[in-house]
């Protein structure tokens, strides 16, 4: 048994693309607690995450291996863990909340000359990694389980107009 949450708040964009869909809670049971549906939204973010991954790879015709992520949610160690296990691709984390001023300053120092090239700079960051610990088999039994969750949340506005 697993709990899935579909965060379709407004509708679903992509790769489903939508509009009447709405947020839904599957597999409620009299055994669910509170914590239960926590996991379950974090781990709708990776389902989405992986639903995206899905068809960038079907669209650009190669295999991506690896995830550089930051932001908010990277912050969350169990979401880096189950967007691991669930996309099955490594996630690399670099520990910093704002890349677009860390980025400027890199610039400004290459500029100015305080390092020489790209990589001094990467050896100053310290990512850290998160590998996938499910197997294959596991990973596609809950992907298949998540898409039944979203097709049950496909179109429901569709039949309230």
């Amino acid at each position: 048994d697993h709990l899935f949450f579909v965060p379709a708040f407004s509708g679903l964009v992509a790769p489903f693309w939508d509009s009447d869909a709405r947020g839904i809670i599957v597999g409620l049971t009299r055994f669910v607690k509170k914590k239960h549906i926590i996991r379950a939204a974090i781990e709708s973010l990776a389902y989405r995450t992986k639903d995206v991954l899905i068809a960038l790879e079907k669209d650009s015709g190669s295999k991506i291996k690896q995830l550089k992520i930051d932001g908010g949610v990277s912050e969350n160690v169990l979401f880096c863990k189950i967007l691991s296990d669930l996309t099955g691709v490594e996630i690399k984390v670099f520990k910093f909340k704002d890349y677009t001023a860390l980025g400027s300053m890199y610039a400004a120092g290459l500029g100015l000359g305080l390092w020489s090239n790209a990589l001094q700079i990467e050896e100053k960051r310290k990512p850290v990694f998160y590998v996938p610990q499910i197997d294959t088999h596991m990973r596609k039994k809950l992907y298949k389980n998540w898409i039944r969750a979203v097709k049950r949340s496909r179109e429901w506005a569709k039949y309230e107009k």
